[in-house]
């Protein structure tokens, strides 16, 4: 549940309790744990991103996607770098934009998903 401050009468300020996160906050701190497993998992089993090519073919070759295409373009490029790379890449502030179109999602099962929303939840 997201507070908003009050006034001393109870009315709100329509501002957002310090250290309260909310919005896009939210989103960036559920993408950067998103895409933490999915790099763990990588890590475990470097194979894995077989099937992160496979999906990115799969999403260049949709004609909806193709204002993707320079982002799909960066993601083939960053993962054909050496895999000792990509942490420090993907989890940086300046991919934010490259984790709102990430292929890393299918490497997460539903379970290991709603796992990392319920931690978020929970801190």
């Amino acid at each position: 549940m997201i507070r908003m401050m009050t006034t001393p009468t109870g009315s709100s300020t329509g501002r957002y309790a310090p250290g309260m996160r909310h919005g896009h906050e939210k989103a960036d701190a559920r993408n950067l744990a998103l895409h933490r497993l999915a790099l763990e998992k990588l890590q475990r089993d470097p194979s894995q991103v077989a099937k992160v090519f496979e999906l990115l073919d799969r999403w260049s070759a949709m004609p909806h996607l193709k204002r993707q295409a320079p982002l799909l373009g960066a993601w083939r490029r960053l993962l054909e770098l050496p895999p000792v790379q990509w942490e420090a890449m993907i989890l940086s502030d300046e991919s934010q934009q490259l984790r709102q179109c990430s292929p890393l999602g299918v490497l997460i099962t539903a379970q290991e998903r709603f796992a990392v929303y319920r931690d978020l939840m929970r801190s």
